[in-house]
């Protein structure tokens, strides 16, 4: 793949992860298109913890002395790396059935989530020098590869999440 392909391919993910209601969705089907990997997407847990200070972005509005669990994770298609994700959740806000799948397994967020109405509201974009604010107020930054996106995910209208994820190159397959 020429620079031009690779330039093409990144803005066609980038359009499609900010136009999607779910990064886990919009992966499954971005890989599904081109092949990339094996879906269903897994997560290789790196580290969860039931005992962490929440993010600093205000957006999930909790209540006092609300839990606040972590999940650190690599969203995988196969044996291929697609990004890198630091998730705060509320599993007070969540189905105990996704709460155990987050847990126990190497279920993604956005899988656990599925059987509700799941929506995402972007808070932050970042993107590598050079892209552009892509009409959407995002910000360029040396150190992101790709892309980085924090945002908030909502289940039945509900703040459950507060999520980072940094995209790897191996994304674009």
């Amino acid at each position: 793949m020429d620079e031009n392909d690779l330039r093409d391919r990144a803005q066609a993910l980038r359009s499609a992860v900010l136009g999607a209601q779910s990064v886990t969705a919009a992966m499954t089907e971005w890989c599904a298109a081109r092949g990339i990997g094996q879906v269903p997407l897994r997560s290789h847990v790196h580290l969860r913890a039931d005992a962490v200070d929440p993010p600093t972005e205000p957006a999930l509005l909790l209540r006092p002395h609300e839990p606040v669990f972590f999940r650190r994770i690599t969203l995988m298609a196969g044996s291929v790396p697609l990004l890198d994700a630091d998730n705060w959740f509320v599993p007070t806000r969540l189905p105990e059935s996704a709460v155990a799948l987050l847990l126990e397994t190497d279920t993604p967020f956005g899988t656990a989530l599925a059987p509700g109405r799941q929506t995402r509201k972007t808070v932050r974009i970042f993107v590598p020098p050079g892209v552009g604010d892509l009409g959407c107020g995002a910000e360029e930054r040396a150190d992101v590869p790709l892309l980085t996106l924090r945002g908030v995910a909502e289940l039945d209208g509900r703040p459950v999440s507060f999520v980072e994820e940094r995209f790897h190159r191996d994304a674009l397959g």
